[in-house]
């Protein structure tokens, strides 16, 4: 299953998932972490692990939202990354925005 907040999404996949990797359950956690002033870290955890970095200069920390599955469509996770590298100069910014559809959601 799929959980979200602004700053965090955890997903846990079952034994038969191909990248749970044969585990009885595997949960990966995305999280957002403040690393200064309004710059902050993308990171991945697995199983309770330590946390890997896998993207910085983030903006914001509000990257995730999570639409539940409804009568007419299947649940949503939407990502917002604003990057900028050299946050002194605020027009540098570069934005990856983008909905991933779950497919094997069920229309409640």
């Amino acid at each position: 299953g799929i959980t979200s907040t602004a700053t965090s999404v955890t997903a846990t996949l079952p034994r038969h998932c191909p990248s749970a990797v044969g585990a009885a359950t595997t949960t990966i956690v995305y999280s957002s972490q403040s690393v200064g002033a309004n710059r902050f870290e993308l990171r991945r955890a697995v199983n309770g692990g330590a946390a890997a970095t896998i993207a910085d200069y983030l903006t914001t920390d509000n990257t995730f939202s999570y639409s539940a599955p409804s009568p007419t469509s299947l649940g949503k996770l939407s990502l917002d990354f604003q990057v900028n590298v050299k946050p002194d100069e605020g027009w540098k910014t570069w934005r990856l925005q983008t909905d991933i559809v779950l497919r094997n959601t069920v229309r409640a």
